[in-house]
């Protein structure tokens, strides 16, 4: 008894310890605990050093992606490379012909490259030690069948690439922009959850490279008018957009501004549009619904007008079905809503071209590009850690003890 007296006791102060030193993440789409004390044995702490060698599960953060993919990791295969990563397509995407695992796009292959494959045909093993034969650094199946799995490969312990595999929905979404030519750029980051209190789960990166970078993630840009000048084109930004948490990922290039037929496009209708950027108003139902209408009728790209002075980023619920949406989407602010659409009446309802240039395809430019000169007000509204005392960081042990009570979180907006 004393010595489950003397456990309880030094839990109790481990756990006040690490909720005082907690710091609230930037980017909380994953969570983080962060303690200016020496790491001690705690259910709450994930800087774990060797973890990414022994997570067997995590997410991958694809450029242009709406949310990541969640990976499960082979029973065989190295650890998720650190750092960027380029997806390659196999060809053919199941890697197999005639029952024998077969890559006719080898000569391709790079040694940054992780191969992507659809699941079936050949086994996990033959095709792995095909790509890394290729000279991959990995290789990711999709899951041709509801649900994921740990791939398994008892012939394969000398396998020596990287080896996961992702759901269906998710992973033919990279499977169809990779088909269509896009060039994905990414990174695994494998995760790990430390259970609170017995009674509620907390996961995040494990290594503080990665928990860095999910922190500084951006699913912002800013919005280019594009006009005629002598001797080209010319572009004036006009305002930000917010990706929302659903749909593909976004597609470069030059998008026709269109209107939508009714004012907040809740209602199917005839198809109207050829692959344009409509322009539709907040309200009357969910993001999504919106952008299922929009996309039934032809539109290649949702652009939602704000009723207030900001731009939020749209969730979706249940998160399966945002992964089923078919065309991106985008919100801007009030401000930049009513000139985009003073643009279409400036026009006559058509020839105006807009393009969206994310803060992250910035910064991998090598050319200086120009600031917004327009910057209208925006907030990232995401999945924050929040508590229930007004947002105040807990102290006192005995709200240790009660914080499954108090703890809540606030979700992204759905309309």
């Amino acid at each position: 008894m004393r010595l489950f007296t003397l456990f309880f006791l030094t839990f109790r102060h481990n756990i006040s310890a690490v909720l005082e030193d907690y710091d609230p993440p930037s980017n909380s789409n994953e969570m983080s605990l962060r303690s200016t004390t020496p790491p001690i044995p705690s259910v709450l702490n994930f800087d774990i050093g060797s973890g990414r060698d022994s997570a067997f599960w995590g997410s991958i953060y694809l450029e242009n992606f709406a949310r990541p993919l969640q990976y499960f990791r082979a029973h065989f295969g190295a650890p998720p490379p650190m750092g960027g990563v380029e997806f390659v397509l196999a060809s053919p995407p199941e890697m197999c012909r005639g029952g024998r695992a077969t890559l006719e796009n080898a000569g391709e292959i790079r040694r940054e490259n992780i191969l992507v494959v659809e699941r079936g045909c050949c086994s996990f093993a033959e095709k792995a030690a095909l790509a890394a034969n290729a000279g991959a650094i990995g290789i990711l199946f999709v899951n041709n069948q509801d649900g994921n799995l740990h791939p398994s490969g008892p012939e394969a312990h000398d396998v020596s690439v990287s080896v996961a595999m992702v759901a269906r929905t998710p992973g033919y979404q990279l499977v169809h922009a990779l088909s269509a030519g896009l060039a994905i750029s990414g990174r695994f980051v494998p995760m790990t959850c430390g259970i609170l209190l017995g009674k509620r789960s907390l996961c995040g990166p494990v290594d503080r490279a990665d928990e860095n970078f999910v922190d500084e993630l951006l699913y912002e840009g800013y919005i280019q008018q594009i006009f005629k000048v002598p001797g080209g084109g010319g572009r004036e930004n006009i305002g930000h957009y917010v990706q929302a948490e659903f749909g593909p990922p976004m597609p470069p290039g030059e998008w026709l501004l269109v209107g939508v037929s009714s004012e907040y496009a809740c209602v199917s209708a005839p198809s109207l549009y050829g692959g344009e950027a409509v322009l539709v108003r907040r309200g009357g139902c969910d993001f999504a619904t919106k952008a299922e209408v929009v996309a039934r009728a032809g539109a290649g790209l949702l652009i939602l007008v704000n009723d207030e002075e900001n731009a939020v980023r749209m969730g979706v619920d249940p998160v399966s079905r945002g992964f089923e949406v078919q065309i991106p989407a985008v919100m801007v602010s009030n401000v930049t809503g009513k000139y985009l659409f003073s643009m279409l009446g400036n026009n006559q309802g058509g020839g105006t071209k807009v393009e969206f240039k994310s803060f992250s395809q910035i910064m991998t430019c090598t050319s200086q590009e120009a600031e917004p000169d327009t910057a209208q007000p925006y907030i990232r509204e995401k999945e924050v850690l929040s508590y229930a005392t007004g947002g105040g960081v807990l102290r006192s042990r005995a709200a240790a003890a009660a914080l499954v009570a108090v703890l809540t979180t606030s979700l992204v907006l759905f309309y």
